[in-house]
């Protein structure tokens, strides 16, 4: 069985003797955080870290995931052990609490994600990826998907993703090929995405997909033929959770279909979970879209799962 002792002891000295609490602090938002409260947070998580998460380590990487009649099955306790996680709204400690968050600075946020990560990092994958989609809809998202999404991103009831490589892309995001090219007033996404990290399991009822995509008109990106010649460019769609509108079921199944049937972090997470992604995107509102370099970034919501 894993062992593990998080480091609260040195947490803390970064936190107090070396100022950062202090300097968090300062910043607009952050004011009503005081030191007690911190260490209370710090050492509980490390109860959860060590006591539930580090025995769940090495017997998870033993059993794996497995495909079942079409679900995939997590390893035996991992479900278990994210329900506490949840209903303890330990995935909601950074976030506005007019989102459902507990209004805690990120600071705080990132030290307890440390220990899921040092404890159980397969587990721990899943957590993270909702951490950063529901932070993406949170600064981005409109306020009809925010109203739809945002509050069980936060508290966990629902987990996210992110679609990014592809398989003549990794880690050089600005080569991909699929492409989200607009029809009246949704998309149509078409491409190929790979190695979607806890893309499907059996912990939640819903799993919102955040889709790296190019749009037409954008700037060429290195390698790309159809975007050197103005055919494609960058967005982010993001998918999962029940739509704003209905989607067509044809889009809904490959949208599921693509999230990696076995592909629960470490256990499987480098299976190709390859899909051709060819289909209607629900209807949304014009969301606000933000330049990084030859990026375009927006969302977009799948139907819940039946």
């Amino acid at each position: 069985m894993t062992v593990y002792d998080a480091p609260t002891r040195d947490m803390r000295f970064v936190m107090h003797d070396l100022g950062l609490l202090d300097r968090v602090q300062a910043l607009p938002g952050c004011e009503e955080p005081n030191g007690e409260l911190v260490d209370a947070v710090l050492e509980e998580a490390g109860k959860l870290a060590g006591e539930a998460l580090a025995p769940l380590n090495a017997s998870g990487d033993r059993q794996g995931a497995t495909l079942e009649n079409g679900v995939v099955r997590v390893a035996d306790g991992f479900a278990e052990v994210y329900h506490a996680y949840v209903e303890g709204g330990w995935n909601s400690i950074p976030f506005d609490p007019a989102d459902g968050g507990q209004g805690l600075p990120w600071l705080v946020g990132v030290a307890t994600e440390e220990m899921w990560i040092s404890a159980n990092n397969a587990w721990a994958l899943c957590p993270m990826l909702t951490l950063g989609a529901a932070d993406l809809l949170a600064e981005h998202g409109t306020p009809e998907q925010k109203a739809t999404y945002l509050e069980k991103l936060v508290t966990g009831e629902w987990t996210g993703t992110m679609n990014l490589t592809e398989p003549q892309a990794g880690s050089d995001v600005g080569a991909l090929r699929c492409r989200a090219e607009p029809a009246g007033d949704h998309y149509r996404l078409r491409g190929q995405k790979i190695f979607i990290t806890w893309g499907e399991h059996d912990m939640t009822d819903n799993i919102v997909h955040m889709v790296l995509a190019r749009t037409p008109g954008a700037p060429a990106g290195p390698g790309d033929a159809a975007a050197e010649s103005g055919e494609a460019a960058g967005s982010l769609q993001a998918g999962g959770a029940p739509a704003l509108s209905p989607a067509p079921r044809t889009w809904a199944s490959v949208a599921r279909s693509s999230s990696g049937r076995r592909g629960l972090a470490r256990r499987a997470r480098t299976r190709e979970a390859s899909v051709e992604a060819s289909g209607d995107v629900p209807a949304r509102p014009a969301m606000r879209t933000i330049r990084v370099e030859a990026m375009a970034w927006s969302a977009w919501m799948m139907p819940a799962r039946a």
